[in-house]
Formats: C-alpha cells, sequence, structure tokens
C-alpha cells in the first residue's frame, strides 16, 4: 500500500504542477479559463478553490497511504526480529543446558575412572 501511495502522490502533485504551470497567468484573474491537459474549462475563485481542495486531500490520502503501509511494514519488521531474538535465545539457553549435562557426564566418568584406578592401585599393593 505504500508504494500505491507514492504512486498516487506524485501522480497528483504532477497534475498539480502541471495544470498550475500551463495556467501561471489565469490564476490570478478572479474568473479563469484553465488549460486541464488540453481542455479549456472555466472556473471562478470558489470552483478554483474547491479543485485546489480535493487535490489537497487527494495528497493527503497519498501520504496517509504511504505512511500506513510504512508503519505496517515496520511493525512486522519488528516482530519478525523480536521472534528470531527469542528463537535464539532459546537455543542458546538448550545449547547451554547440553553442555552442562556434557560437562556432568564427563565429571562422573572421570570420577569413575579415577575410583577404579585407585581400586586397581589399592589391589595391586
Amino acid at each position: 500500500m505504500a508504494i500505491l501511495g507514492l504512486l498516487l502522490l506524485i501522480g497528483v502533485v504532477g497534475a498539480a504542477v502541471a495544470v498550475a504551470w500551463a495556467n501561471q497567468s489565469a490564476i490570478d484573474a478572479s474568473t479563469a479559463t484553465l488549460n486541464v491537459f488540453g481542455e479549456q474549462v472555466s472556473l471562478n475563485v470558489g470552483q478554483l478553490f474547491l479543485a485546489g481542495a480535493a487535490t489537497g486531500a487527494l495528497a493527503l490520502l497519498a501520504l496517509w497511504m504511504t505512511i500506513g503501509g510504512t508503519r505496517r511494514r515496520m511493525s512486522r519488521t519488528a516482530l519478525r526480529n523480536r521472534e528470531l531474538r527469542d528463537r535464539e535465545l532459546e537455543l542458546q539457553s538448550r545449547l547451554a543446558d547440553a553442555n552442562a549435562t556434557r560437562d556432568e557426564r564427563a565429571a562422573v566418568r572421570d570420577d569413575h575412572v579415577a575410583r577404579h584406578e585407585r581400586e586397581d592401585a589399592v589391589s595391586n599393593r
């Protein structure tokens, strides 16, 4: 939706600039005949104001779409990063538990070997 909003914003601003550029002399008059994309349109001051207000409303809609789409994407990215961080912490915890278990088994095995060596040393005397 952000890209659609950005395209709409570019279109609205481009159209407004094109109409204003083509009709620089007509905007100063109280009743203007504007050249809008090749068509002659007669507008009074009120109608010209309403056309500008509609253009502004479309520009605001385009900005709202762009910002809304960007926020959604940012929130999804933040959620995904949070989930990845949680998974990483869980894996690190499991790895630490596995290492502790391995170290405990090695210590038990070393104690067992040492006990047998002592028993063998005592029996060989």
